[in-house]
């Protein structure tokens, strides 16, 4: 690990895992769409949204990642914000009633989240890259069964009268700024996994010829970053079973990596 990768401390943890992201516009859209309305107790925290990149052994996924006390967080391996890693969003129709801290990407049994595991290992072993990089999705709390289903939702909200672009916006503005400041105020190298998430975030796709893509999202990230979105965001290989090669998964993360070290 190279000094230029900032650590995270016990308070940049505790800033990601507990800040509020429940709205009325999600129980209402769930509602509206006729699914079963519901939260942990006390309400949806970013910490149920969110993640950090290293599993533990099968059965204890969230063992290396999960302190529920300064002491006990200061025994886990390291953590960085020098990278986000951005997922899409949840998959299926509702999100989990029963939520558990940093649970996303590491579910139990899902053949994408074990194929990511599998890769960001590898990748961590080629460029020795020790500390866990943070992970979150685009669009919290909106799940769907896929990124075209994702845009026809988004669609059908907005003309609803909710704005669940905005709201998502909201949250990643908080995440880039506790990752920023715990990165020594040098910004996160910003990756989208998968085309879908990387075109919400960098206001185009990936495919050359195709026409800009632009969204408040990626206008966001522009603001953010202080730089075209479109240029500064990088793109890794989605995680879902058979979507890419392994070998091209692990050499775009690896490469990833490489970048966070020697920004």
């Amino acid at each position: 690990m190279v000094a230029n990768v900032s650590i995270v401390g016990w308070e940049t943890y505790e800033a990601l895992l507990r800040y509020p992201v429940s709205h009325p516009e999600v129980t209402e859209a769930m509602a509206a769409r006729g699914l079963p309305v519901g939260e942990p107790e006390g309400g949806w925290r970013l910490g149920h949204t969110s993640s950090w990149a290293r599993w533990g052994p099968r059965g204890n996924l969230l063992e290396p990642i999960t302190a529920r006390s300064k002491e006990e967080f200061q025994s886990l391996p390291p953590m960085t914000t020098s990278i986000m890693f951005f997922g899409l969003n949840w998959g299926g129709e509702s999100p989990p009633v029963h939520g558990q801290d940093w649970e996303n990407f590491h579910a139990h049994g899902h053949r994408g989240d074990t194929s990511l595991a599998r890769a960001f290992a590898e990748a961590t072993d080629q460029t020795g890259f020790a500390a866990a990089s943070y992970m979150t999705d685009v669009f919290k709390l909106l799940p769907t069964k896929s990124a075209a289903s994702l845009d026809a939702t988004v669609r059908s909200e907005e003309k609803a009268g909710r704005d669940p672009v905005g709201r998502c916006v909201e949250i990643i503005r908080h995440e880039f700024s506790v990752c920023k400041a715990a990165n020594d105020g040098r910004n996160p190298v910003i990756v989208g996994i998968g085309g879908a998430a990387y075109r919400w975030l960098a206001g185009r796709q990936r495919t050359e010829g195709r026409p800009p893509w632009p969204s408040r999202v990626s206008e966001a990230m522009s603001e953010l970053l202080q730089d075209d979105a479109a240029a500064a965001v990088r793109w890794a290989p989605h995680y879902t079973f058979g979507s890419a090669k392994h070998v091209d998964r692990v050499a775009a993360i690896s490469s990833i990596l490489r970048e966070a070290e020697y920004m």
